[in-house]
């Protein structure tokens, strides 16, 4: 396994229910889509608190 890498997808996870999605920016940082909110810049540590996760999964785009 490798630290995610720009452009990789981060999916945050709760008791087996995926909460949410990201694009990986940065070894700490992701791009968000919030809803009608916008989009958004936030470390992922940040989201993981944001939607209170406790597991988090990476995936390499093809």
């Amino acid at each position: 396994m490798r630290n995610p890498q720009a452009g990789d997808k981060t999916i945050f996870w709760k008791n087996g229910s995926l909460l949410h999605s990201a694009i990986v920016s940065s070894l700490t940082n992701c791009t968000s889509k919030l809803g009608h909110y916008g989009v958004y810049k936030a470390t992922i540590a940040e989201m993981e608190s944001f939607y209170g996760s406790t597991t988090k999964s990476y995936y390499i785009p093809k």
